[in-house]
């Protein structure tokens, strides 16, 4: 249930405004313009409308508040709804669910749920089936009241979905479409990637078995390179040296001519300088005389323009003199034409007062005569009224009469239909009958079946499911394994590489190790070392550790002592650190026999240790036969104590103390975990448990796919299976569609019985109702006529009376237009004059002011013949001084020209000189050049040698030159079959150019991309599954929607049509599916046809038909999926009185159902309210809530007071 509505800026409700709904009918009221729809955009707004056309604006910021002439725009707009949730209707856990949207000025907005944030998404998955959202049936907008019902039969589908409560169903079908997509989309993809990996499969194991193609000739071209490289560069080396002799030399001789020619040159540069003075004298002479001359021209120009000047200020005094002369005779003129313009004005005003007395006096008997008329047209405006009302009267009740007697013969004609009707409907239903019969025996034979089917479906699906369990149990068993085994593999390649790294041995016994692999009498003599020569358990290994000390990684154990002492008296040089060599004796080793029994703990060393050869059983007796291991310190104290002192005997404890058998005590922490026989140790233990593990993972990996094969042989016997049942669930539902279609149909049948036998029985009473409507109307009518002819006398008198007073008007009308004419005559002669009169003043004031600027033109044509007269005195000065300067000028020029010329002539021979001398030093620098160019070539030559081997194989063709020089230049005087050499390389190139690009890390590479194809192939297998599971999701759902739409639609059917009978106080209406097999996508045709009349098409109502109709349908819905709220726009607009009290009574019974909120206008509306909202607009361009507080609503026909509460 909605519970309140709070507003703020949104569209003209500038303030904060709240509405409360309670239970039951809430009437909004106000007159147009108030914005009472706006509380409609409002909720469609917070529903999750995005379209701005549809809330009537253009954009969404335009549901702001955008100001008033007394109030300024807002930043935002906001609308809160609250509703109870007590009865879960919204998709929420809440018992309340508040709802908010805000939008602000620049176009961004948010929605908020309880006050958290939320998506558009999540409002629309909150009102999902419930009946409510911004397209839903919930909210009925004004002018849009039959929308549903002109609506195509697919768009009508949406509300009937919504009520069916599937709308939640069909987004998630959507959703999983939208998944179904991208896994179909993934697994093309990696179908897609899986075949480019085996592409690149093939590449790679082609690529390797090219590689060690490619490393073969790649090795012998280097070495014929390398060799070709090294004889060529000492050939370029040899030329060059010879090329740099003979360089020094020329650039000797190009020295010394360079020296000749830059003497000559310096010469001739003084000459320039000197030249170079004497013509900027020159330029300075001539410039001089250009300037002196300039000047005197520039002076005739000035003498030239201030004559012209002093002319034209002359002709200007001339000029303004006249015309000062012409505009005082003008002014004269004037003056005296405005006094008599003046006096014709007086005269016109006298006569003009004259007339105006003349017209009022006419006025006066017009006004008189006038009012005489309107008094008669008045009484016979009353009595033509009456008269009309009369004959209005007399037609109506003919017309009601014989619409009476026409009623009842239609009447007669419809009873005949009915009739035929009746007995149609008898043969429909005995067949429909048969037909149930038929199709009940046919379904439940497909249900047994289908039951069979699932229950042999049941035990496979339960017997493949408890396979892939046991298959995935043991999957996951073999990945452990595989994972241990990885982890043991890493740390036992690691201890192989501290065996192999010799880790944990010192210098010294590496160096024997070393000497025994290349000595075979050493090899003969050595046994091999302690550690490697005993195996101990990996628990015990630290403690035999200890025990031994530096024998387990420093002794070697040999078998003639004196004969390996002779052996080493021959090595020379010593070992680099110590090193022990122990002779084991020939006669064995025995346990001591003087020692008590051993107490509970202690166990001797010797015990513990194993020999693989048999010839060295005795060993670990004699390297720890009288050692023993106690449990702890105490336990070896109390042992010393009771044997005291015994030859040999040591006590090791496990926690690593040591007593010696002189009684030095050993204790602390130690570092022998990591010592030669506990790596070895852990070598022997890790080995088994790797054979174990391989042995389990052979096992699993044997038993897995013979699971997978059970699996996989499953699957086809289920798939058949379920197609099986999928068939018979569609055959069974087809015909469950069509046994409740036909029910359907038997039951409308039956109810359109009962109605025509009702509609027979009422056209009986109707029939005598008419008759005795008839005799009155008759009565009505003689009434009616009598009265007709009293007021026709009367209105022929009264019309005499007007014609006479008529004729009277005119004659004053006449003499008072003549008047009028007259007046205005005079009244334009008035006018004229004075026109005259102003634009004499008009004239006389231009004049004035002409003059005026005639006085100053004469001053300022004064001034500048005084000006010009000055400027002309200057300028003759000016021209005299200029024609002394230039002579001055004409003399130092000619000076100067005859110096350069000298100077010019004697820089010609040095010039000369220097030339031929540079023409030599060119042809030196050319020699030099060339054989720069010869030694350049040649050093590049060598170097591309060097960067060619460098960059091709990293080699530095310098050094190796250094190093074979000697040798190189032996074979430079041997010949050389250079051909044969450069012929194969030119070979081994083609042979690599064949082979093509060549991977060199192929083998790494197809290891990778092998373990990649692998990993895509299982991800296709999931996404495999994952697209079946997604098509059964989708098929559940079909199910799901097609039984809960069939039961919905037909529920809704059945009350559409007792509604439709009871607001039309009859007729029939009904739902019908445009396609009955495709349930889940038909079009819904609904047809309706009122009482006594066989309209074709919907779209042929009136507008008060049209709206109840979707009255009816909207209550329909209503009483099988009522809404949280509905809320009803003006939908009453196109109703008379008696449909709208039906339509109130229709919504008063639904209250139990739903929370009516209704806009209207209509006080028959307005009654049936429980609370009355007011909406004014007080304040221009503001909406505001007003309270109106009432004890009773009068009722308009029955005054019986209404229920509405004060708001």
């Amino acid at each position: 249930m909605l519970q309140r509505l709070e507003l703020v800026g949104f569209k003209s409700f500038a303030e904060k405004t709240r509405f409360d709904f309670a239970p039951g009918v809430t009437a909004i009221v106000g007159p147009n313009g108030s914005g009472k729809s706006n509380i409609v955009d409002a909720v469609r707004w917070i529903l999750g409308e995005q379209s701005a056309k549809s809330l009537r604006g253009g954009e969404m910021a335009d549901v702001i508040f955008n100001g008033s002439p007394s109030r300024k725009s807002l930043g935002l707009a906001e609308v809160t709804m609250t509703f109870d949730n007590s009865r879960n209707i919204l998709n929420s856990t809440a018992s309340e669910v508040q709802i908010t949207r805000r939008v602000y000025r620049d176009g961004t907005g948010e929605y908020l749920i309880n006050n958290q944030i939320s998506r558009l998404k999540d409002i629309k998955e909150l009102f999902l089936g419930s009946g409510a959202g911004s397209n839903a049936y919930s909210i009925i907008e004004q002018g849009r009241v039959d929308a549903l019902l002109q609506a195509s039969t697919a768009d009508r589908r949406f509300i009937f979905e919504e009520a069916a409560g599937i709308s939640r169903f069909k987004a998630r079908k959507i959703e999983t479409l939208r998944k179904l997509t991208h896994v179909e989309g993934n697994l093309q993809r990696l179908s897609d990637i899986l075949a480019e990996v085996d592409k690149q499969l093939n590449k790679v194991r082609l690529e390797a078995s090219k590689a060690q193609k490619y490393q073969e000739f790649t090795a012998r071209l280097q070495e014929l390179r390398v060799g070709s490289g090294l004889r060529e560069y000492h050939r370029l080396t040899r030329e060059w040296q010879s090329a740099t002799l003979g360089l020094d030399e020329l650039r000797q001789g190009l020295t010394d001519a360079s020296r000749e020619a830059v003497d000559g040159e310096s010469q001739a540069r003084h000459l320039e300088i000197a030249l170079t003075e004497h013509e900027v004298r020159l330029r300075d002479a001539e410039s001089a005389l250009a300037d002196a001359r300039q000047r005197l021209v520039a002076g005739e120009l000035t003498l030239q323009t201030e004559s012209e000047r002093t002319t034209e200020a002359e002709r200007g005094l001339r000029d303004a003199g006249r015309r000062q002369l012409e505009l005082g005779r003008q002014l004269l003129q004037l003056q005296v034409s405005r006094q008599q313009a003046d006096a014709a004005i007086e005269a016109v005003k006298l006569d003009v007062s004259t007339r105006q007395e003349v017209a009022n006096t006419l006025v006066e008997s017009l006004e008189s005569t006038t009012q005489q008329l309107a008094e008669l047209r008045k009484q016979i405006d009353r009595d033509r009224a009456a008269h009309m009302d009369a004959v209005r009267a007399e037609a109506n009740a003919t017309n009601e009469a014989n619409n009476l007697r026409r009623q009842t013969d239609d009447g007669r004609h419809q009873r005949d239909r009915l009739q035929r009707r009746l007995l149609q409907i008898e043969n429909e239903c005995d067949t429909l009958d048969e037909t149930m019969v038929t199709l009940e025996q046919t379904g439940a034979g497909l249900q047994d079946q289908v039951q069979r089917t699932r229950h042999l479906l049941a035990e496979q699906t339960q017997r493949r499911a408890e396979l892939r369990r046991q298959a995935d149990a043991l999957s996951q068993y073999v990945t452990e394994f595989h994972i241990d085994r990885g982890s043991l593999q890493s740390r036992l390649d690691l201890l192989h590489e501290l065996e192999r790294s010799q880790e944990g041995l010192g210098t010294g016994v590496r160096e024997v190790l070393a000497w025994l692999g290349d000595d075979a009498r050493a090899r003969g003599l050595v046994i091999g070392l302690v550690g490697d020569l005993i195996n101990v358990p990996r628990e015990v290994a630290p403690l035999i550790e200890l025990a031994l000390g530096d024998r387990a990684a420093s002794c070697f154990i040999v078998r003639n002592r004196l004969a390996f002492a002779d052996l080493l008296a021959e090595r020379d040089p010593p070992f680099a650190s110590r090193v022990s060599f122990l002779e084991l004796p020939q006669s064995g080793v025995e346990p001591p026999r003087d020692w008590p029994p051993l107490p509970n703990g202690a166990v001797r060393l010797a015990e513990l240790v194993e020999v693989s050869d048999p010839s060295l059983r005795s060993l670990p007796e004699f390297l720890l036969g009288r050692t023993l291991l106690l449990p702890d310190w105490a336990a070896a104290r109390q042992l010393a104590a009771e044997w005291g002192q015994r030859p040999g005997l040591r006590l090791l404890t496990r926690q690593g103390d040591l007593l010696e058998s002189d009684g030095t005590l050993t204790v602390g922490r130690s570092h022998v975990e990591t010592g030669l026989l506990s790596r070895k140790s852990e070598l022997r233990e890790l080995t088994a448990q790797i054979s174990v593990l391989d042995a389990r993972i052979r096992r699993g990996d044997e038993n897995l796919a013979i699971l997978r094969e059970r699996v996989q042989a499953m699957e086809q016997p289920i798939r058949t299976m379920e197609q099986e049942i999928a068939s018979l669930n569609q055959e069974a539902g087809d015909l469950s569609t069509q046994l409740t279609l036909r029910r359907t149909r038997r039951d409308d049948l039956d109810a359109e019985r009962e109605m025509i036998q009702a509609d027979l029985d009422q056209l009986d009473a109707d029939v005598a109702e008419r008759t005795e409507q008839i005799q009155h109307l008759h009565a009505a009518t003689r009434e009616a006529a009598q009265r007709v002819q009293v007021l026709q006398a009367r209105m022929e008198q009264a019309e005499k009376a007007i014609r006479r007073l008529d004729q009277d008007r005119s004659r004053i009308e006449q003499d008072h237009t003549a008047a009028q004419v007259t007046l205005a005559q005079a009244r334009e002669q008035l006018a004229a004059a004075m026109q005259h009169a102003r634009q004499l003043d008009r004239d006389r004031d231009q004049k004035q002011s002409e003059l005026a600027q005639v006085l100053q033109q004469r001053i300022d044509w004064q001034a500048r013949l005084t000006e010009s007269q000055v400027r002309a005195l200057f300028a003759i000065g000016q021209r005299a001084k200029a024609f002394a300067e230039k002579d001055v000028n004409q003399q130092a020029y000619v000076y100067h020209v005859r110096k350069r010329d000298a100077l010019r002539d004697e820089r010609r021979v040095l010039l000369d000189r220097a030339q031929h001398a540079r023409a030599t030093q060119q042809d030196r620098v050319k020699e030099v050049h060339d054989r720069e160019l010869r030694v350049q070539d040649l050093q590049r030559s060598r170097q591309l040698h060097i960067d060619r081997l460098r960059e091709d194989y990293n080699l530095d063709l310098e050094s190796l030159y250094a190093e074979q020089a000697e040798k190189l230049a032996v074979q430079a005087d041997q010949p050389e079959d250079s051909t044969a050499v450069q012929e194969e390389i030119a070979e081994l190139r083609k042979k690599l150019t064949r082979l093509g690009s060549v991977s060199l890390e192929a083998l790494t590479e197809l290891n990778e991309v092998e373990k990649r194809s692998q990993e895509l192939r299982a991800q296709v297998t999931d996404l495999t599954q994952s697209k079946k599971s997604l098509m059964e999701i989708i098929e559940r759902i079909n199910d799901d929607s097609r039984r809960l739409f069939t039961e919905i639609f037909t529920s809704i059917r059945t009350h559409f049509q007792e509604l439709f009978r009871k607001l039309f106080g009859g007729g029939q209406a009904d739902i019908v599916l445009e396609n009955p097999d495709d349930v889940l996508e038909s079009g819904i045709e609904i047809t309706a046809r009122p009482p006594g009349k066989e309209l074709r098409s919907i779209s042929l109502m009136s507008g008060g038909e049209k709206t109840m109709t979707a009255i009816a349908l909207l209550m329909a819905i209503f009483r099988n999926k009522p809404s949280p709220f509905c809320l009803l726009d003006e939908v009453d607009a196109a109703l008379d009185e008696a449909n709208t009290a039906r339509l109130a009574g229709v919504i008063r019974e639904f209250m139990d159902r739903s929370q009516f909120i209704v806009i209207t206008h209509k006080k028959r509306t307005m009654s049936a309210a429980d609370v009355l909202y007011g909406i004014t607009m007080q304040e221009s361009g503001v909406s505001k809530q007003v309270s109106v507080k009432f004890e009773d609503w009068p009722d308009e026909e029955t005054g019986s007071p209404t229920t509405a509460q004060a708001a």
